[in-house]
């Protein structure tokens, strides 16, 4: 099983004015603002600007997008230097599905703060969103030039170079994601089901250490299991399972793969043959996986590990051998 991670969480955060929130905060500028109507001489533009903008803020948070642009877009327009009213404006596009839009709002900004890796982080979650992967690239890589131990970055990086199929690229980045936050699990699975397409050995530790951080994800667990168990690390992979077990106590992939960790790794027959009845009692019925397991568990538990599987109709006949006689041999004269 291959358990594939999303892109990293995004940083991309609204920038607030402030604990004043929504509906409140839209009835008392407007109230402000009706009264510096009246009254404009005493109120400059960059002071009405920043109330436009705390506008946009409420509205964006009641949900009413299209009024948070109307509103950023008055507060830039009176104060084209407000970059969190255009940081806020983007974040609106993305939202609203409107990424080209956020990509030209984003560049403005960079051209005015080239030295932002939170703005280059964003364009790049940008692209990524648009499907746009070698922009995407370029973009993390200009973070890793300002900010080298970056781990969004380097955690998209790595993902992008797993679906090239590039893994010894793949493992590298997240190696280096790890090495900035050991102890974040997401990462620790990233970096390990990365590394156990190029060196499935040093993938072993690495997968414990995940474990050790006390995984809940059904896949996540089951991919290190299948990985550790593929890879013939059956202490591990019997931690993996049973993780699992702990939460789902009868499911079925779980169960299978603890009766081949006791039936190939451990080799203690009956406790295997428990969790394969387990298993089957669950509905698991990949023959491919049921195959290979009869053809691997030692030669003693070949037949009641069929018997299993024959009770249940699970697995074809076997093939007769050229040696053996056809019926018409066997029917005599």
């Amino acid at each position: 099983m291959e358990h594939r991670p999303g892109p990293r969480r995004a940083i991309f955060p609204r920038i607030t004015a402030g604990a004043i929130r929504s509906a409140i905060l839209i009835a008392v500028l407007a109230v402000l603002l009706i009264a510096a109507s009246g009254c404009t001489t005493w109120v400059r533009g960059p002071d009405l600007a920043r109330e436009y903008y705390n506008i946009g803020n409420a509205f964006y948070d009641l949900g009413r997008f299209d009024r948070a642009v109307d509103y950023y877009r008055r507060a830039l327009a009176l104060d084209r230097t407000l970059a969190a009213a255009s940081f806020n404006l983007a974040r609106v596009y993305v939202d609203q599905g409107r990424l080209p839009d956020a990509v030209d709002v984003l560049l403005e900004l960079i051209g005015r703060d080239p030295e932002s890796v939170l703005l280059r982080e964003t364009l790049a979650f940008v692209y990524f969103l648009q499907g746009d992967v070698d922009q995407a690239e370029e973009r993390y890589r200009e973070v890793l030039a300002l900010s080298p131990f970056h781990v969004n970055a380097l955690y998209n990086l790595g993902r992008i170079e797993r679906n090239r199929e590039r893994y010894a690229e793949s493992a590298e980045f997240l190696r280096r994601a790890v090495q900035a936050q050991p102890a974040d699990a997401e990462l620790l699975f990233a970096y390990a089901n990365a590394l156990v397409r190029v060196d499935p050995e040093r993938s072993a530790p690495v997968f414990e250490r995940y474990l050790d951080t006390s995984p809940t994800d059904r896949g996540r667990l089951l991919a290190t299991g299948d990985a550790l168990r593929t890879g013939r690390f059956f202490s591990p992979a019997r931690r993996a399972y049973q993780s699992v077990l702990d939460q789902h106590p009868d499911d079925a992939t779980a169960l299978f793969g603890m009766a081949v960790v006791f039936l190939v790794g451990i080799e203690e027959s009956e406790t295997g043959l428990g969790y394969l009845e387990r298993a089957l009692d669950a509905g698991f019925t990949n023959e491919a996986e049921l195959t290979a397991l009869l053809q691997s568990v030692p030669s003693w538990d070949q037949p009641a590990v069929r018997r299993q599987l024959d009770q249940r109709g699970l697995m074809s006949p076997p093939e007769p051998s050229a040696d053996s006689p056809s019926d018409q041999d066997a029917a005599g004269p």
